[in-house]
């Protein structure tokens, strides 16, 4: 129940964070100068309550296309979004491609993954819901795994089981981190 306990903390801490409209982007701007060394598709996340948007950032990288998670069953499966852009909220609040016009793509078409998360430590260790979706996705992955994170949302050292997948770069408002 370690992971049940850290998630409440992380989750009181991330409604608690100060000036976060201009976190976010100060965020975006650090996301912009790394995208820019990475190009091609990338995945994405539509977000939720407590997580970091990033809904604008296809205006802002008008270069990268971004696929974005839809759940189907236990799994996820992406999708570039086309002219009908996005269905009313799906589970967990959502929004996800309406799949009518859109295309789906695999893993192996993504330069890499932006991955929202509660948490993330030093070492790309990531505390998300709890659900496991991005770990089943991610597990064998090839392409960058970016975590999304405010910088006090970044602890020294969080709890890691066989099937958690680490990030290779974390970005927060104050810059990037590839971890080790």
């Amino acid at each position: 129940m370690v992971k049940a306990k850290l998630r409440q903390t992380l989750k009181m801490r991330a409604a608690q964070v100060v000036d976060r409209d201009v976190k976010t982007d100060q965020l975006h701007q650090q996301l912009i100068l790394f995208l820019h060394n990475y190009p091609g598709c990338w995945g994405t996340y539509s977000s939720i309550p407590g997580e970091i948007s990033l809904n604008s950032l296809s205006s802002l990288c008008p270069a990268i296309q971004f696929a974005y998670p839809k759940v189907v069953g236990s799994e996820l499966e992406f999708w570039i979004p086309g002219d009908k852009g996005f269905a009313p909220e799906a589970r967990w609040g959502i929004l996800e491609p309406i799949a009518d016009g859109a295309r789906q793509v695999s893993l192996a078409e993504m330069s890499g993954y932006l991955v929202p998360g509660l948490g993330f430590d030093k070492r790309g260790v990531r505390l998300g819901w709890g659900k496991g979706f991005y770990d089943r996705a991610l597990s064998g992955f090839s392409g960058l795994k970016v975590g999304i994170a405010f910088a006090e949302l970044v602890q020294t050292d969080l709890p890691c089981e066989d099937h958690d997948v680490r990030m290779d770069f974390l970005v927060t408002e104050l810059g990037t981190l590839k971890v080790v």
